[in-house]
């Protein structure tokens, strides 16, 4: 589905053996009303807690794309949102 994060995305960081740092954006949507071009818009970035290579090295690259799918889904949550 258009929402769904797609594993190819997290290659570099797998194969890579680097940590990924999530991140969800609230809001940017905003950013994209051309009809009124000096308004000033609250967006928000929200960084959540890494995941270290040791923690994610025994998934394939679909299971690390829904583990953080996940956590992002999360964030959105707590924060009173819908679906990203």
């Amino acid at each position: 589905s258009f929402n769904e994060f797609k594993a190819g995305a997290f290659k570099p960081a797998y194969y890579g053996k680097k940590d990924i740092i999530p991140f969800a954006i609230v809001d940017s949507y905003q950013v994209l009303n051309f009809k009124i071009w000096k308004k000033k818009y609250h967006v928000q970035v929200h960084f959540l807690e890494p995941i270290k290579y040791d923690d994610f090295k025994n998934l394939n690259t679909q299971e690390l794309a829904t583990l953080i799918q996940n956590k992002v889904q999360e964030k959105y949550n707590e924060l009173g949102q819908n679906k990203f």
